[in-house]
Protein backbone atom coordinates (compact mmCIF):
# COMPACT_ATOMS: atom_id res chain seq x y z
CA UNK A 1 0.00 0.00 0.00
CA UNK A 2 2.61 2.97 1.09
CA UNK A 3 4.21 2.32 -2.07
CA UNK A 4 1.11 2.47 -4.59
CA UNK A 5 -0.34 5.70 -5.00
CA UNK A 6 -2.68 5.37 -7.64
CA UNK A 7 -4.54 2.82 -8.70
CA UNK A 8 -4.80 -0.61 -7.06
CA UNK A 9 -3.75 -3.22 -4.43
CA UNK A 10 -5.14 -6.69 -5.83
CA UNK A 11 -4.63 -10.24 -4.03
CA UNK A 12 -5.26 -13.41 -5.48
CA UNK A 13 -4.88 -16.98 -3.89
CA UNK A 14 -4.67 -19.74 -6.19
CA UNK A 15 -4.58 -23.80 -5.71
CA UNK A 16 -2.26 -25.62 -8.69
CA UNK A 17 -1.85 -29.35 -8.05
CA UNK A 18 1.06 -30.94 -7.84
CA UNK A 19 0.09 -34.76 -7.45
CA UNK A 20 -2.72 -36.63 -5.92
CA UNK A 21 -2.12 -35.88 -2.24
CA UNK A 22 -0.02 -32.52 -2.89
CA UNK A 23 -1.06 -29.31 -4.24
CA UNK A 24 0.64 -25.40 -4.28
CA UNK A 25 -1.20 -22.66 -3.40
CA UNK A 26 0.06 -19.21 -4.93
CA UNK A 27 -1.09 -16.17 -3.20
CA UNK A 28 -0.23 -13.33 -5.48
CA UNK A 29 0.34 -9.61 -4.98
CA UNK A 30 -0.13 -7.31 -7.32
CA UNK A 31 0.06 -3.69 -7.43
CA UNK A 32 0.18 -0.53 -9.72
CA UNK A 33 2.61 1.52 -7.91
CA UNK A 34 6.59 2.57 -8.33
CA UNK A 35 8.10 -0.63 -9.44
CA UNK A 36 11.45 -1.86 -9.09
CA UNK A 37 14.51 -1.30 -10.99
CA UNK A 38 15.72 -5.05 -12.67
CA UNK A 39 19.14 -3.72 -11.13
CA UNK A 40 17.56 -3.69 -7.86
CA UNK A 41 15.64 -7.12 -8.38
CA UNK A 42 18.21 -9.56 -6.91
CA UNK A 43 18.73 -7.43 -3.43
CA UNK A 44 15.09 -7.32 -2.80
CA UNK A 45 15.12 -9.88 -0.71
CA UNK A 46 18.17 -9.05 1.58
CA UNK A 47 17.44 -8.21 5.17
CA UNK A 48 18.20 -4.28 5.91
CA UNK A 49 18.42 -3.64 2.33
CA UNK A 50 15.91 -0.88 1.23
CA UNK A 51 16.38 -0.13 -2.91
CA UNK A 52 16.03 3.02 -4.60
CA UNK A 53 16.22 4.81 -1.73
CA UNK A 54 16.17 8.21 -3.66
CA UNK A 55 12.39 7.68 -4.66
CA UNK A 56 11.29 6.49 -0.92
CA UNK A 57 13.09 7.82 1.65
CA UNK A 58 10.47 9.29 2.95
CA UNK A 59 8.62 6.02 3.43
CA UNK A 60 8.78 4.41 7.25
CA UNK A 61 10.54 0.58 6.66
CA UNK A 62 13.33 -1.24 7.76
CA UNK A 63 14.46 -3.56 5.02
CA UNK A 64 13.27 -6.62 6.61
CA UNK A 65 9.59 -7.43 5.69
CA UNK A 66 10.80 -9.37 2.36
CA UNK A 67 13.24 -10.71 4.06
CA UNK A 68 11.27 -12.42 6.51
CA UNK A 69 8.38 -13.50 3.54
CA UNK A 70 11.30 -15.44 1.98
CA UNK A 71 12.72 -17.29 5.04
CA UNK A 72 9.32 -18.17 5.95
CA UNK A 73 8.13 -19.24 2.89
CA UNK A 74 11.61 -20.77 2.49
CA UNK A 75 11.28 -22.43 5.64
CA UNK A 76 7.41 -24.22 5.09
CA UNK A 77 8.93 -25.51 1.40
CA UNK A 78 7.78 -22.59 -0.70
CA UNK A 79 9.68 -19.88 -2.77
CA UNK A 80 8.69 -16.22 -3.05
CA UNK A 81 9.26 -14.25 -6.76
CA UNK A 82 8.91 -11.14 -8.23
CA UNK A 83 7.80 -9.27 -11.73
CA UNK A 84 7.94 -5.97 -11.84
CA UNK A 85 8.09 -2.61 -14.31
CA UNK A 86 9.92 0.21 -12.81
CA UNK A 87 6.86 3.24 -12.84
CA UNK A 88 4.23 0.96 -13.20
CA UNK A 89 3.55 -1.52 -11.13
CA UNK A 90 5.09 -4.70 -9.51
CA UNK A 91 3.67 -8.70 -8.66
CA UNK A 92 4.90 -11.03 -5.65
CA UNK A 93 4.14 -14.44 -5.88
CA UNK A 94 4.28 -16.89 -2.80
CA UNK A 95 4.39 -20.65 -3.34
CA UNK A 96 3.37 -23.09 -0.45
CA UNK A 97 3.21 -26.79 -0.75
CA UNK A 98 0.93 -28.48 0.92
CA UNK A 99 -0.89 -31.68 1.86
CA UNK A 100 -4.51 -32.75 0.62
CA UNK A 101 -5.91 -34.58 3.19
CA UNK A 102 -9.30 -34.37 1.66
CA UNK A 103 -10.28 -33.28 -1.88
CA UNK A 104 -13.94 -32.53 -1.72
CA UNK A 105 -14.47 -28.72 -0.84
CA UNK A 106 -15.03 -27.59 2.77
CA UNK A 107 -17.77 -24.67 1.84
CA UNK A 108 -18.45 -21.34 0.60
CA UNK A 109 -17.16 -18.25 2.53
CA UNK A 110 -18.98 -15.20 2.05
CA UNK A 111 -15.73 -12.71 3.07
CA UNK A 112 -17.72 -9.50 2.90
CA UNK A 113 -21.05 -10.46 4.99
CA UNK A 114 -19.05 -12.08 7.84
CA UNK A 115 -18.84 -10.42 11.25
CA UNK A 116 -16.00 -10.33 13.36
CA UNK A 117 -16.75 -12.86 16.29
CA UNK A 118 -13.62 -11.70 18.07
CA UNK A 119 -13.58 -7.85 17.92
CA UNK A 120 -10.94 -7.41 20.63
CA UNK A 121 -10.76 -4.66 23.12
CA UNK A 122 -14.02 -2.67 22.82
CA UNK A 123 -13.79 1.44 22.46
CA UNK A 124 -15.68 3.73 24.94
CA UNK A 125 -15.93 7.06 24.17
CA UNK A 126 -13.95 8.97 27.35
CA UNK A 127 -15.01 13.13 26.93
CA UNK A 128 -16.49 15.38 24.28
CA UNK A 129 -14.79 18.58 23.41
CA UNK A 130 -16.61 20.34 20.83
CA UNK A 131 -14.46 23.62 21.57
CA UNK A 132 -10.71 22.08 20.47
CA UNK A 133 -9.23 22.79 17.46
CA UNK A 134 -7.12 19.86 16.39
CA UNK A 135 -5.17 19.13 13.22
CA UNK A 136 -3.76 15.98 11.29
CA UNK A 137 -0.90 16.68 9.25
CA UNK A 138 -0.52 13.02 7.05
CA UNK A 139 0.09 12.45 3.31
CA UNK A 140 -2.25 9.31 3.03
CA UNK A 141 -5.80 10.08 2.84
CA UNK A 142 -6.41 7.07 4.16
CA UNK A 143 -5.23 8.00 7.43
CA UNK A 144 -6.52 10.94 7.44
CA UNK A 145 -10.19 9.29 7.20
CA UNK A 146 -9.43 6.80 9.91
CA UNK A 147 -8.52 9.42 12.43
CA UNK A 148 -11.28 11.35 11.37
CA UNK A 149 -13.63 9.04 12.18
CA UNK A 150 -11.82 7.60 15.22
CA UNK A 151 -12.29 11.18 16.92
CA UNK A 152 -15.91 11.51 15.79
CA UNK A 153 -17.64 11.07 18.89
CA UNK A 154 -15.49 13.73 20.66
CA UNK A 155 -16.92 15.81 18.81
CA UNK A 156 -13.76 17.95 18.37
CA UNK A 157 -13.69 20.38 15.44
CA UNK A 158 -10.73 18.24 13.16
CA UNK A 159 -9.22 19.70 10.44
CA UNK A 160 -6.99 17.93 8.14
CA UNK A 161 -3.55 18.91 5.71
CA UNK A 162 -2.15 16.06 3.59
CA UNK A 163 1.47 17.98 3.63
CA UNK A 164 4.00 20.17 5.61
CA UNK A 165 3.08 23.33 3.54
CA UNK A 166 -0.79 22.97 3.63
CA UNK A 167 -0.03 22.64 7.13
CA UNK A 168 1.79 25.81 7.77
CA UNK A 169 -1.20 27.57 5.65
CA UNK A 170 -3.41 26.13 8.15
CA UNK A 171 -1.41 26.81 11.43
CA UNK A 172 -1.09 30.78 10.47
CA UNK A 173 -4.26 32.29 11.12
CA UNK A 174 -6.00 29.38 13.11
CA UNK A 175 -4.60 28.44 16.69
CA UNK A 176 -5.38 24.48 17.45
CA UNK A 177 -5.00 23.12 20.85
CA UNK A 178 -3.29 19.94 19.59
CA UNK A 179 -1.70 18.77 16.16
CA UNK A 180 -0.94 14.98 15.38
CA UNK A 181 1.97 15.30 12.77
CA UNK A 182 3.06 12.57 10.54
CA UNK A 183 6.59 12.11 10.79
CA UNK A 184 7.93 10.25 7.08
CA UNK A 185 6.23 13.29 4.64
CA UNK A 186 7.26 14.26 1.21
CA UNK A 187 9.18 17.57 0.56
CA UNK A 188 9.05 18.37 4.48
CA UNK A 189 8.90 15.87 6.82
CA UNK A 190 7.16 15.96 10.21
CA UNK A 191 10.09 17.53 12.33
CA UNK A 192 10.49 19.76 9.89
CA UNK A 193 7.15 21.06 9.98
CA UNK A 194 7.15 21.20 13.45
CA UNK A 195 10.20 23.50 13.53
CA UNK A 196 8.67 25.68 11.34
CA UNK A 197 4.93 25.78 13.07
CA UNK A 198 6.54 26.73 16.29
CA UNK A 199 9.15 29.49 14.79
CA UNK A 200 6.33 30.79 12.03
CA UNK A 201 5.93 34.68 11.98
CA UNK A 202 2.50 35.68 13.22
CA UNK A 203 1.78 32.06 13.39
CA UNK A 204 -1.55 31.68 14.91
CA UNK A 205 -0.45 27.98 16.65
CA UNK A 206 3.40 28.19 17.88
CA UNK A 207 2.24 27.07 21.29
CA UNK A 208 0.22 24.04 19.93
CA UNK A 209 1.03 20.54 21.48
CA UNK A 210 2.20 18.54 19.09
CA UNK A 211 2.24 14.94 18.85
CA UNK A 212 4.43 12.42 16.44
CA UNK A 213 2.12 9.81 14.40
CA UNK A 214 5.11 6.71 13.66
CA UNK A 215 5.37 3.51 12.81
CA UNK A 216 8.58 2.77 14.91
CA UNK A 217 7.88 1.73 18.40
CA UNK A 218 12.07 1.19 18.80
CA UNK A 219 13.84 3.08 22.09
CA UNK A 220 15.76 5.15 19.09
CA UNK A 221 12.73 6.75 17.53
CA UNK A 222 11.25 7.40 21.01
CA UNK A 223 14.57 9.34 22.12
CA UNK A 224 14.67 11.46 18.91
CA UNK A 225 10.92 12.72 19.27
CA UNK A 226 11.79 13.54 22.90
CA UNK A 227 14.68 15.34 21.73
CA UNK A 228 13.24 17.01 18.22
CA UNK A 229 10.33 18.73 20.62
CA UNK A 230 7.73 16.58 20.11
CA UNK A 231 4.99 16.73 23.22
CA UNK A 232 4.17 12.83 22.37
CA UNK A 233 3.98 9.80 20.19
CA UNK A 234 1.44 7.94 18.79
CA UNK A 235 2.17 4.30 17.30
CA UNK A 236 0.30 3.48 14.26
CA UNK A 237 -1.64 2.16 13.17
CA UNK A 238 -3.57 4.31 16.01
CA UNK A 239 -7.16 3.45 17.51
CA UNK A 240 -9.53 5.56 19.29
CA UNK A 241 -8.53 4.71 22.92
CA UNK A 242 -5.04 5.87 21.73
CA UNK A 243 -5.76 9.35 20.48
CA UNK A 244 -8.28 10.43 23.05
CA UNK A 245 -5.81 9.06 25.75
CA UNK A 246 -3.22 12.02 24.64
CA UNK A 247 -6.14 14.57 23.81
CA UNK A 248 -7.10 14.16 27.22
CA UNK A 249 -3.63 14.44 28.61
CA UNK A 250 -2.78 17.59 26.43
CA UNK A 251 -5.91 19.70 25.92
CA UNK A 252 -6.66 22.58 28.13
CA UNK A 253 -9.41 21.46 31.08
CA UNK A 254 -11.40 23.96 30.10
CA UNK A 255 -12.17 22.87 26.55
CA UNK A 256 -12.96 19.58 27.33
CA UNK A 257 -16.78 19.60 28.47
CA UNK A 258 -17.37 16.02 29.76
CA UNK A 259 -15.49 13.50 30.54
CA UNK A 260 -15.80 9.94 31.65
CA UNK A 261 -14.76 9.11 35.33
CA UNK A 262 -13.88 5.62 34.64
CA UNK A 263 -11.67 3.65 36.43
CA UNK A 264 -10.27 2.43 33.11
CA UNK A 265 -10.64 6.39 31.42
CA UNK A 266 -8.45 7.33 34.69
CA UNK A 267 -5.44 4.50 34.36
CA UNK A 268 -5.12 5.31 30.34
CA UNK A 269 -4.94 8.72 30.61
CA UNK A 270 -1.87 8.07 33.20
CA UNK A 271 -0.03 5.79 31.36
CA UNK A 272 2.19 8.17 29.55
CA UNK A 273 3.56 8.61 33.08
CA UNK A 274 3.94 5.33 34.56
CA UNK A 275 3.92 1.78 31.91
CA UNK A 276 2.11 0.08 34.90
CA UNK A 277 4.97 -2.63 34.86
CA UNK A 278 5.92 -3.49 38.43
CA UNK A 279 9.69 -3.06 38.87
CA UNK A 280 11.75 -6.52 39.05
CA UNK A 281 14.17 -6.80 41.98
CA UNK A 282 17.05 -8.04 39.23
CA UNK A 283 17.21 -7.64 35.86
CA UNK A 284 20.47 -9.28 33.89
CA UNK A 285 21.81 -7.73 30.69
CA UNK A 286 24.66 -9.17 28.42
CA UNK A 287 26.74 -7.78 25.52
CA UNK A 288 25.76 -8.96 22.23
CA UNK A 289 28.36 -11.33 21.30
CA UNK A 290 26.61 -13.27 24.19
CA UNK A 291 24.84 -15.23 21.19
CA UNK A 292 21.20 -16.10 23.46
CA UNK A 293 18.37 -17.48 21.28
CA UNK A 294 15.67 -14.69 21.78
CA UNK A 295 12.76 -16.95 23.05
CA UNK A 296 15.50 -17.43 25.87
CA UNK A 297 16.09 -13.78 26.48
CA UNK A 298 12.17 -13.03 26.32
CA UNK A 299 11.65 -16.00 28.62
CA UNK A 300 13.89 -14.40 31.37
CA UNK A 301 13.64 -10.52 29.86
CA UNK A 302 17.46 -10.36 29.40
CA UNK A 303 18.35 -7.00 28.21
CA UNK A 304 21.18 -6.98 25.62
CA UNK A 305 23.87 -3.92 24.57
CA UNK A 306 25.22 -4.43 21.03
CA UNK A 307 28.70 -4.29 20.44
CA UNK A 308 29.25 -1.93 16.79
CA UNK A 309 30.85 -3.74 13.91
CA UNK A 310 33.12 -1.55 12.22
CA UNK A 311 33.14 -1.73 8.25
CA UNK A 312 34.11 0.57 5.35
CA UNK A 313 30.62 1.49 4.41
CA UNK A 314 29.53 2.27 8.07
CA UNK A 315 29.28 1.09 11.63
CA UNK A 316 26.35 -1.51 12.31
CA UNK A 317 25.07 -2.33 15.72
CA UNK A 318 25.71 -6.59 16.42
CA UNK A 319 22.98 -8.24 15.65
CA UNK A 320 20.21 -4.86 14.94
CA UNK A 321 21.71 -3.25 11.96
CA UNK A 322 23.43 -6.08 10.77
CA UNK A 323 23.50 -9.88 11.90
CA UNK A 324 26.21 -12.41 11.24
CA UNK A 325 24.79 -13.87 7.73
CA UNK A 326 24.97 -9.94 6.21
CA UNK A 327 28.68 -9.06 7.79
CA UNK A 328 30.05 -12.07 6.36
CA UNK A 329 28.38 -11.07 2.80
CA UNK A 330 29.42 -8.14 3.16
CA UNK A 331 33.30 -9.13 3.57
CA UNK A 332 33.35 -12.58 1.46
CA UNK A 333 36.04 -12.71 -0.67
CA UNK A 334 38.26 -10.73 1.77
CA UNK A 335 37.97 -7.86 -0.27
CA UNK A 336 36.50 -5.78 2.62
CA UNK A 337 37.76 -5.77 6.46
CA UNK A 338 35.47 -5.38 9.26
CA UNK A 339 36.21 -4.86 13.09
CA UNK A 340 35.01 -4.85 16.15
CA UNK A 341 34.29 -1.38 18.20
CA UNK A 342 34.03 -1.40 21.89
CA UNK A 343 31.11 0.45 23.73
CA UNK A 344 31.70 3.67 25.13
CA UNK A 345 31.52 4.50 28.71
CA UNK A 346 28.50 7.32 27.98
CA UNK A 347 26.75 4.25 25.78
CA UNK A 348 26.79 1.88 29.14
CA UNK A 349 25.55 4.88 31.38
CA UNK A 350 22.39 5.04 29.28
CA UNK A 351 21.86 2.08 28.68
CA UNK A 352 21.85 1.07 32.32
CA UNK A 353 19.68 3.84 33.40
CA UNK A 354 16.93 2.65 31.04
CA UNK A 355 17.07 -0.24 32.60
CA UNK A 356 17.27 0.49 36.32
CA UNK A 357 13.90 2.63 35.43
CA UNK A 358 12.22 -0.76 35.64
CA UNK A 359 15.07 -2.88 38.45
CA UNK A 360 16.32 -2.24 40.95
CA UNK A 361 19.25 -4.05 40.39
CA UNK A 362 21.26 -4.96 37.32
CA UNK A 363 23.48 -7.91 36.93
CA UNK A 364 25.93 -7.49 33.57
CA UNK A 365 27.63 -10.52 32.10
CA UNK A 366 30.20 -8.96 30.18
CA UNK A 367 32.57 -10.97 27.78
CA UNK A 368 36.06 -12.10 29.20
CA UNK A 369 37.89 -8.61 30.06
CA UNK A 370 40.96 -10.74 28.87
CA UNK A 371 40.05 -10.39 25.12
CA UNK A 372 40.70 -7.26 23.13
CA UNK A 373 37.54 -4.67 23.23
CA UNK A 374 35.22 -6.61 24.42
CA UNK A 375 33.53 -3.48 26.34
CA UNK A 376 33.94 -4.56 29.71
CA UNK A 377 36.09 -1.27 30.66
CA UNK A 378 33.26 1.08 30.16
CA UNK A 379 29.90 -1.36 31.67
CA UNK A 380 32.95 -1.30 34.62
CA UNK A 381 33.34 2.94 34.54
CA UNK A 382 29.77 3.31 34.08
CA UNK A 383 28.90 1.41 37.31
CA UNK A 384 30.98 4.88 38.64
CA UNK A 385 28.28 6.90 38.10
CA UNK A 386 25.40 4.67 38.44
CA UNK A 387 24.42 2.45 41.51
CA UNK A 388 23.05 -0.69 41.84
CA UNK A 389 24.62 -1.85 38.59
CA UNK A 390 26.89 -4.78 39.22
CA UNK A 391 29.44 -6.25 36.59
CA UNK A 392 30.26 -10.27 36.46
CA UNK A 393 33.58 -11.06 33.82
CA UNK A 394 32.29 -14.33 32.75
CA UNK A 395 35.77 -14.38 31.26
CA UNK A 396 33.53 -16.51 28.53
CA UNK A 397 31.81 -15.57 25.19
CA UNK A 398 30.09 -16.95 22.63
CA UNK A 399 27.07 -18.86 24.88
CA UNK A 400 29.37 -19.23 27.90
CA UNK A 401 28.32 -15.86 28.75
CA UNK A 402 24.71 -16.95 27.58
CA UNK A 403 24.91 -20.01 30.43
CA UNK A 404 25.66 -17.93 33.28
CA UNK A 405 22.93 -14.92 31.86
CA UNK A 406 20.44 -18.29 32.51
CA UNK A 407 21.35 -19.09 35.93
CA UNK A 408 21.40 -15.83 37.03
CA UNK A 409 18.25 -15.73 35.62
CA UNK A 410 16.76 -18.48 37.75
CA UNK A 411 18.12 -18.07 40.80
CA UNK A 412 16.54 -14.62 40.89
CA UNK A 413 13.45 -16.47 39.98
CA UNK A 414 14.00 -18.84 42.49
CA UNK A 415 13.93 -15.55 45.41
CA UNK A 416 17.86 -15.70 46.16
CA UNK A 417 19.38 -12.44 46.77
CA UNK A 418 21.90 -10.55 45.30
CA UNK A 419 24.93 -11.29 47.03
CA UNK A 420 24.35 -15.12 46.41
CA UNK A 421 23.47 -14.40 42.86
CA UNK A 422 26.90 -13.00 42.17
CA UNK A 423 28.47 -15.28 44.63
CA UNK A 424 27.42 -18.44 42.95
CA UNK A 425 28.28 -16.71 39.35
CA UNK A 426 31.90 -16.47 40.36
CA UNK A 427 31.89 -20.11 41.32
CA UNK A 428 30.70 -21.17 38.29
CA UNK A 429 32.13 -19.24 35.36
CA UNK A 430 35.50 -21.56 36.06
CA UNK A 431 32.97 -24.74 34.88
CA UNK A 432 32.11 -23.44 31.91
CA UNK A 433 33.15 -25.17 29.00
CA UNK A 434 33.39 -23.81 25.53
CA UNK A 435 34.76 -25.36 22.34
CA UNK A 436 34.61 -24.83 18.69
CA UNK A 437 35.92 -26.31 15.58
CA UNK A 438 37.21 -23.43 12.88
CA UNK A 439 36.30 -24.58 9.34
CA UNK A 440 38.50 -22.46 7.49
CA UNK A 441 41.01 -20.39 8.83
CA UNK A 442 41.14 -16.91 6.61
CA UNK A 443 39.26 -15.16 9.28
CA UNK A 444 41.41 -15.84 11.91
CA UNK A 445 44.53 -14.39 10.07
CA UNK A 446 42.56 -11.13 9.24
CA UNK A 447 41.64 -10.97 12.88
CA UNK A 448 45.77 -11.87 13.65
CA UNK A 449 44.88 -14.86 15.46
CA UNK A 450 47.35 -16.82 13.52
CA UNK A 451 49.95 -15.87 10.72
CA UNK A 452 49.37 -16.67 6.98
CA UNK A 453 52.22 -18.99 6.90
CA UNK A 454 50.63 -21.21 9.66
CA UNK A 455 47.16 -21.15 7.68
CA UNK A 456 48.63 -22.04 4.40
CA UNK A 457 50.08 -25.57 6.07
CA UNK A 458 46.48 -26.35 8.03
CA UNK A 459 44.28 -25.49 4.77
CA UNK A 460 46.93 -27.79 2.55
CA UNK A 461 46.63 -30.69 4.85
CA UNK A 462 43.44 -30.22 5.94
CA UNK A 463 43.54 -29.90 9.41
CA UNK A 464 40.75 -27.70 11.35
CA UNK A 465 41.97 -25.93 14.80
CA UNK A 466 39.24 -26.09 17.94
CA UNK A 467 39.46 -23.08 19.96
CA UNK A 468 39.02 -23.31 24.21
CA UNK A 469 38.44 -20.54 26.40
CA UNK A 470 40.70 -21.30 29.40
CA UNK A 471 41.20 -18.73 31.96
CA UNK A 472 39.57 -16.28 29.99
CA UNK A 473 41.25 -16.46 26.99
CA UNK A 474 41.26 -18.51 23.26
CA UNK A 475 43.55 -20.51 23.29
CA UNK A 476 44.18 -23.67 20.67
CA UNK A 477 42.88 -26.76 21.94
CA UNK A 478 43.90 -29.31 19.24
CA UNK A 479 43.40 -30.09 15.68
CA UNK A 480 41.32 -32.39 13.85
CA UNK A 481 42.66 -33.38 9.95
CA UNK A 482 40.47 -35.24 7.33
CA UNK A 483 36.94 -34.42 5.92
CA UNK A 484 34.41 -31.81 7.52
CA UNK A 485 32.26 -35.12 8.56
CA UNK A 486 35.07 -36.67 10.40
CA UNK A 487 36.31 -33.63 11.89
CA UNK A 488 32.85 -33.05 13.00
CA UNK A 489 32.31 -36.08 14.87
CA UNK A 490 35.97 -35.98 16.32
CA UNK A 491 35.43 -32.76 17.71
CA UNK A 492 31.79 -33.82 18.93
CA UNK A 493 33.50 -36.27 21.10
CA UNK A 494 36.11 -34.09 22.15
CA UNK A 495 33.68 -31.41 23.28
CA UNK A 496 31.47 -34.14 25.18
CA UNK A 497 34.17 -36.18 26.66
CA UNK A 498 33.70 -37.38 30.18
CA UNK A 499 29.92 -36.81 29.71
CA UNK A 500 29.01 -38.24 33.00
CA UNK A 501 30.12 -34.74 34.34
CA UNK A 502 28.49 -32.81 32.50
CA UNK A 503 25.26 -30.69 33.77
CA UNK A 504 22.95 -31.70 30.91
CA UNK A 505 20.18 -29.37 31.75
CA UNK A 506 21.35 -26.94 28.39
CA UNK A 507 23.49 -26.97 25.63
CA UNK A 508 24.27 -24.64 22.87
CA UNK A 509 25.24 -25.20 19.49
CA UNK A 510 26.59 -22.19 18.24
CA UNK A 511 27.29 -21.72 14.54
CA UNK A 512 28.34 -19.39 11.39
CA UNK A 513 26.48 -20.40 8.21
CA UNK A 514 25.87 -23.90 8.54
CA UNK A 515 22.76 -25.84 6.61
CA UNK A 516 20.20 -27.57 8.57
CA UNK A 517 21.10 -30.89 7.22
CA UNK A 518 24.47 -29.99 8.74
CA UNK A 519 23.23 -28.96 11.78
CA UNK A 520 21.27 -32.10 11.99
CA UNK A 521 23.89 -34.02 12.03
CA UNK A 522 25.77 -32.33 14.89
CA UNK A 523 22.84 -32.71 16.70
CA UNK A 524 22.55 -36.45 15.94
CA UNK A 525 26.18 -37.07 16.74
CA UNK A 526 25.86 -34.67 20.21
CA UNK A 527 22.86 -37.80 21.35
CA UNK A 528 25.50 -40.26 20.74
CA UNK A 529 27.33 -38.80 24.01
CA UNK A 530 24.40 -37.19 26.51
CA UNK A 531 20.99 -36.36 26.27
CA UNK A 532 20.33 -32.66 27.60
CA UNK A 533 16.99 -31.19 28.88
CA UNK A 534 17.06 -28.31 26.53
CA UNK A 535 19.25 -27.92 23.41
CA UNK A 536 19.49 -24.68 21.79
CA UNK A 537 20.79 -24.16 18.09
CA UNK A 538 21.79 -20.12 17.32
CA UNK A 539 23.76 -18.25 14.73
CA UNK A 540 27.30 -17.03 16.23
CA UNK A 541 26.92 -12.87 16.77
CA UNK A 542 28.77 -10.87 14.20
CA UNK A 543 31.44 -10.13 16.46
CA UNK A 544 32.16 -14.13 16.73
CA UNK A 545 31.86 -14.77 12.89
CA UNK A 546 34.17 -12.22 11.57
CA UNK A 547 36.87 -13.98 14.18
CA UNK A 548 36.33 -17.59 12.84
CA UNK A 549 34.41 -17.44 9.57
CA UNK A 550 31.61 -19.50 8.35
CA UNK A 551 31.57 -23.55 8.99
CA UNK A 552 32.80 -22.69 12.43
CA UNK A 553 30.46 -24.44 15.11
CA UNK A 554 30.87 -24.41 19.04
CA UNK A 555 29.11 -26.94 21.63
CA UNK A 556 29.31 -24.63 25.16
CA UNK A 557 28.05 -26.25 28.39
CA UNK A 558 28.43 -26.54 32.04
CA UNK A 559 30.29 -29.04 34.34
CA UNK A 560 29.11 -30.54 37.44
CA UNK A 561 30.46 -29.29 40.66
Amino acid sequence: MKYTDKGSVSLSVQCESLSEKEVSVIFSVEDTGMGIKKENIPYLFNAFKRVDEDRNRHIEGTGLGLSIVKEFAELMGGKVTVNSIYTRGSTFIVEIPQTVTDANPIDRTDMYGKKDDNPGRSYHQSFEAPDARILVVDDTAANLLVIKKLLRDTKVQLDTASMGAEALEKTLNTHYHVIFMDHLMPEMDGIECMKRIRSQTGGSSRDAKIVALTANADQKSRQLYEKEGFDAYVLKPVTGNTLETELRRLLPKEVIAFEVKDENVLEESVSWIDSGTKKTNIRVTMSSVSEIPRDLADRYNIATVPLRVKTEGGCFRDGIDMDSDAILSYIAGRKKKAALLPISTPEFERFFSEILKTSNNVIHISASGKIYDTSIHGALEATEKLNNVYVVDSEQISAGQGIMAVEACRMAEEGKRLDEILERLQQIRGRIRTSFLVENVDNMVDSHQINNSLAKMLKAFLIRPILVMKNGKIRMGGLRLGSWDHARRSFVSYALRNSRYIDKRILFISHVGLTKNELDKIRSEVEKYAHFDEVYVTKASPAIAINVGVGTFGLICMMKE
